[in-house]
């Protein structure tokens, strides 16, 4: 029963873990799709 109880956490916290780093991933697009935008309108 330990094992059943540990193993969510074992699956969720590496999905946990992929999706911050898809998110922070996510945001540096996003500010690099916004400087090209800021330098082209300046």
């Amino acid at each position: 029963t330990i094992q059943y109880k540990l193993y969510p956490i074992m699956v969720v916290d590496p999905l946990g873990n992929l999706f911050s780093q898809v998110n922070k991933l996510a945001n540096i697009c996003d500010k690099n799709a916004f400087n090209k935008k800021h330098k082209k309108t300046n």
